[in-house]
């Protein structure tokens, strides 16, 4: 079943996790109108193999996994995201049929629990637009969505022997290496790059299949 056609429980009945209603503009770039198509369901669009690959804020289980036998260097890590980098309220607009289509705010989302352990009581915001969102609890789904994937926060640079070459960028990963206790430690490769003296360098970011989940109760919704 297609991620976004999967049907999810909100305070007003069930509904599919993310649909796209709009119209596009000729006036617009490609880019610009890709970009709206893609805000509808958090995707992702990367280039690997000659294809272009759209990916929705949903979970995909690891497609390739590797060991410290296949580190061919050191790990650079970066531990956590810069505070200019982090949010913990996400605020925006989608498209409301009840205004008459126009662009209306949302109710904001909001994560108490990273604002008062990990951003030390500070509120940090971050602003979306949703033009080919409809629906209020739509919205705040994806506002949920972003603000717990976003909490997955390190990064590292790993370089690889010939194995990384089947990688491609968007796809997941789980890598295990007993000096840094990962076990199947779950990765999104964000970067890729082949150099004759270096390897197979993959760009990783820390992911996890709970940072995915739907809201699943009438609470986690305004």
């Amino acid at each position: 079943e297609d991620a976004c056609d999967v049907t999810v429980s909100t305070p007003a009945g069930s509904q599919k996790r993310f649909t796209c209603n709009g119209a596009l503009s000729t006036e617009e770039t490609y880019a610009e109108n890709i970009r709206q198509l893609l805000s509808s369901m958090g995707g992702s669009l990367t280039w690997s193999g000659g294809k272009f690959r759209i990916r929705a804020l949903a979970y995909e289980a690891p497609t390739y996994s590797f060991t410290g036998d296949d580190v061919i260097g050191d790990i650079q890590i970066q531990p956590e995201t810069n505070r200019s980098q982090r949010f913990n309220l996400v605020r925006g607009t989608f498209i409301d049929p009840d205004s008459d289509y126009v662009a209306t705010e949302f109710i904001p989302v909001e994560n108490t629990s990273f604002k008062n352990t990990r951003d030390d009581g500070q509120s940090l915001n971050k602003q979306i637009k949703l033009p080919f969102t409809n629906d209020e609890y739509m919205a705040q789904r994806l506002a949920f969505k972003q603000l717990n994937v976003a909490n997955q926060q390190m990064r590292c640079i790993v370089p690889m022997n010939w194995k990384a070459m089947k990688v491609a960028v968007g796809a997941r990963i789980q890598l295990s290496v007993d000096e840094l206790s990962w076990s199947n430690k779950i990765f999104v490769v964000e970067g890729w790059q082949f150099t004759p003296e270096s390897g197979y360098n993959l760009t990783l970011q820390e992911d996890s299949s709970s940072a995915y989940a739907d809201p699943t109760s009438p609470g986690d919704y305004s």
